[in-house]
């Protein structure tokens, strides 16, 4: 989501500008960037011409990117193409997506590099033989300093870069929390505690403690792991859905009970739920928080690790956020890939993390996509210490990847849909779950049918 521009208070450049300390450490001064940020080029190199599929967000820096790579590199010229302008459409990482880039790579109109979401895509492209491999360009070693392995190397090769990491969390407002004598440095680490905050937060129909992610699968995947379950034998091609186990069913009656037994979370979704007033905690995704200070920063937003259900349970958040894939119909492969290790390398990814001053405001590039996908600089100081994005990389050290899975784009579907009912009280936790597990092994049942070849590499 890109931030909107200002409301009340201290505006959005003014509040970073405070929390880092000064434009040049977030990056906001229109100043330039390192001569020695970009490989410099080689005079005599011949012309050579690649095109950036944009599927994702973040597209002014990406095409701030684009210029200072050229600007060092005379003989490449970048064609940054916005896949949502081109037709391609759906959500990401939906079946629908994959096969449409698919189509359109193989055209005519030939895809080189795309920046796509990292938890299904790359696998489904793979699946689908519209990506090639990047360790013969050096991709394994580039992938080495990534978060999120599991999500690039797979069957014998790396398939993707990690460029843009994604962190989830507790969300919640400070400013919520002292309204009703609660101390905003001690937020809820456990079931038992939210219940007894949203009694004090709660007032209903208007005010709600707590939102949860109804109509996304994979966050509620990340309670079922923070519980000691899975929803399935094994993450690569698993063949056995396991959405009746124990672990899975408490999950799913924690939040139906958090709706209908204690009345702290509304029984559908919220518009805007968060900066509008109407919840004061929430399950959500690190990089809005950003935007949420700098939108309201009276609202005293905080991030911290996900409650579960005992405190000592460890934290974690399914792997996602962007990946970088270099397509079978690429015309100058070596070319590309060069480029896709060069944005995910320290220097490039600490400009993209805003870090780094490239001349980007956040009216520009809003904070979806800013965390970054490299190890170090994940690890820097400024993501511990800093007002703006305190926070964000709570539980960088619990992120697992979501099972790899041809079918897994349809599983996220039937499980969305059925979550959707169990919230609202269309059914119990224990039919809606026989149902889900139902579908899902007949959707894992006809891709072993279908894909043996496929399956084979996983024995």
């Amino acid at each position: 989501m890109q931030a909107s521009r200002g409301t009340g208070g201290l505006s959005r450049r003014r509040m970073m500008e405070r929390s880092a300390g000064g434009a040049a450490a977030l990056g906001l001064a229109a100043c330039g960037v390192s001569p020695g940020a970009a490989p410099d080029a080689t005079k005599g190199k011949a012309p050579v011409k690649f095109s950036f599929w944009n599927v994702r967000a973040f597209g002014p820096m990406e095409e701030k990117l684009i210029a200072l790579y050229q600007e060092k590199n005379p003989n490449v010229t970048i064609e940054y193409i916005e896949a949502a302008k081109q037709g391609i459409t759906g959500a990401n990482g939906s079946a629908e997506e994959v096969s449409a880039l698919v189509v359109r790579a193989t055209a005519g109109g030939a895809i080189d590099i795309a920046k796509v979401e990292a938890s299904r895509t790359p696998f489904g492209l793979w699946a689908k033989k519209g990506i090639i491999g990047l360790n013969k360009y050096g991709g394994d070693k580039a992938a080495a300093n990534l978060l999120n392995t599991q999500l690039m190397q797979f069957a014998g090769n790396t398939w993707g870069l990690t460029y843009e990491a994604s962190v989830r969390g507790l969300a919640y407002s400070g400013a919520a929390f002292k309204a009703v004598g609660l101390d905003p440095d001690k937020p809820p680490q456990t079931w038992q505690q939210v219940i007894e905050h949203g009694a004090r937060l709660t007032k209903a129909p208007d005010k709600y403690a707590y939102i949860f992610p109804i109509n996304n699968f994979l966050k509620t995947l990340d309670q079922v792991w923070m519980n000691g379950g899975d929803v399935v034998d094994r993450t690569y091609l698993p063949t056995k859905a396991t959405f009746t186990a124990p672990k899975v069913q408490e999950v799913y009656q924690f939040q139906y009970d958090l709706v209908h037994k204690y009345g702290i979370s509304p029984d559908k979704s919220l518009t805007n739920p968060s900066l509008g007033g109407l919840v004061a905690m929430s399950y959500d995704d690190a990089g809005n928080i950003p935007t949420w200070r700098a939108r309201q920063p009276e609202g005293d937003w905080r991030m911290t690790k996900m409650f579960r259900q005992r405190a000592e349970n460890n934290c974690h958040s399914g792997a996602a956020g962007s990946s970088l894939v270099l397509f079978a119909t690429s015309q100058a492969p070596e070319a590309a890939a060069e480029y896709m290790k060069w944005l995910v390398s320290e220097d490039v990814q600490r400009m993209h993390a805003l870090i780094t001053p490239v001349g980007l405001t956040m009216d520009q590039v809003g904070t979806t996509g800013i965390f970054p996908g490299h190890k170090k600089v994940v690890s820097d100081p400024y993501w511990d210490t800093n007002p703006l994005v305190k926070g964000m990389n709570n539980c960088v050290a619990g992120i697992k990847v979501a099972p790899l899975s041809p079918v897994w784009a349809d599983v996220n579907t039937v499980l969305s849909t059925i979550n959707v009912d169990l919230v609202s009280g269309k059914v119990s936790v224990r039919d809606g779950l026989n149902e889900a597990n139902r579908q899902v092994q007949a959707l894992l049942d006809q891709d072993q049918v279908a894909n043996k070849e496929l399956y084979a590499t996983a024995k």
